[in-house]
C-alpha cells in the first residue's frame, strides 16, 4: 500500500512540475502562479489550512480539531455564506480582490467559509466579502467583523491580518465604524472603486498597497 501510495504521489508531482504549477526548494514544494482559467484555488475542506506555515501534521490537526468543535456553526455559516456568493457583485468583487492578489504574486484561496486568504512576502491575510446596500450597510459590516476573527481562530493563524471589503465606501453617518474597524479593531477595511479598482483610507494604505495597483 505504501509504494502505492509513494507512486502515485510522484505521478502527481511530476505532473504538477510539467505544467509549471510548482516549483520545488529545499525539498518542498509550492504552488507557483494559477492558470488565468483557475481565477479562486477552492478548497472542499473547511478542516483544512488554507495558507499553512510549517507544513506539519500539527498544524493539520488543530485546524480539524477546531472544526470538529465548530460543526454545527460551521455548517449555518457555509449555508449563509452560499446565499452570499450566488449574489452576481458578492462574485464581482471577490473576483476583483483575487486578480489584485495575482498581480502581485500570490495564489487567492478559498473555501466553503472564508471568500477568499492569500500570502504574500511573509504576510498572511483572510477576506471577507461584503455587497452593502444602503439599508444594510451596518448589518452588514458587524457581520463581517465576527465572521473574520472566528475564520482566523478557525484556520489557527493568529498573525493574519484581517480584510472586510464592501461594495462601496460607508457613508459619512458611518464614518466612526471605519475608525473602529481600522483603530481599534485592527481590521484593514477596502472598498470597490469603480469595478476594477479598490480603494482604502491613508490608514491602511501601506499595508494594502498590492491591492491598490
Amino acid at each position: 500500500m505504501g509504494s502505492m501510495v509513494e507512486h502515485r504521489t510522484l505521478t502527481v508531482i511530476s505532473w504538477l512540475r510539467a505544467a509549471r504549477l510548482i516549483t520545488e526548494q529545499d525539498q518542498r514544494y509550492f504552488f507557483g502562479a494559477l492558470p488565468m482559467a483557475t481565477p479562486v484555488l477552492n478548497y472542499n475542506s473547511v478542516a483544512e489550512p488554507l495558507l499553512p506555515r510549517r507544513f506539519n501534521l500539527e498544524e493539520y490537526e488543530i485546524v480539524a480539531g477546531r472544526a470538529h468543535s465548530a460543526q454545527r456553526s460551521i455548517t449555518y455559516e457555509i449555508d449563509r455564506g452560499k446565499l452570499d456568493r450566488a449574489n452576481s457583485m458578492h462574485e464581482t468583487l471577490t473576483n476583483l480582490v483575487a486578480e489584485k492578489i495575482r498581480q502581485a504574486g500570490g495564489i487567492p484561496k478559498r473555501n466553503p467559509l472564508i471568500d477568499l486568504a492569500t500570502q504574500i512576502g511573509r504576510e498572511r491575510f483572510i477576506f471577507e466579502i461584503k455587497t452593502t446596500p444602503t439599508s444594510t450597510v451596518r448589518a452588514q459590516v458587524r457581520k463581517g467583523i465576527s465572521q473574520l476573527y472566528e475564520y482566523r481562530y478557525l484556520q489557527h493563524m493568529p498573525d493574519a491580518k484581517l480584510v472586510l471589503v464592501t461594495e462601496q465606501a460607508l457613508p459619512s453617518t458611518l464614518r466612526w465604524m471605519g475608525d473602529y474597524l481600522i483603530k481599534d479593531r485592527g481590521i484593514l477595511l477596502v472598498w470597490d472603486g469603480d469595478s476594477r479598482t479598490l480603494r482604502c483610507s491613508d490608514d491602511v494604505r501601506q499595508a494594502l498597497g498590492f491591492l491598490l495597483c
